[in-house]
């Protein structure tokens, strides 16, 4: 049981992870556009 759980924290600790890289990636590409207009 507590392995489970063990799980469902890992996959939710990489989602953040995910979201945040996204979220890098679009900041990175807004600073990238305002640079080159």
């Amino acid at each position: 049981m507590s392995r489970k759980k063990h799980k469902q924290d890992n996959k939710k600790e990489s989602l953040i992870l995910i979201s945040a890289l996204i979220n890098l990636v679009i900041a990175l590409i807004g600073l990238i556009k305002t640079l080159i207009s």
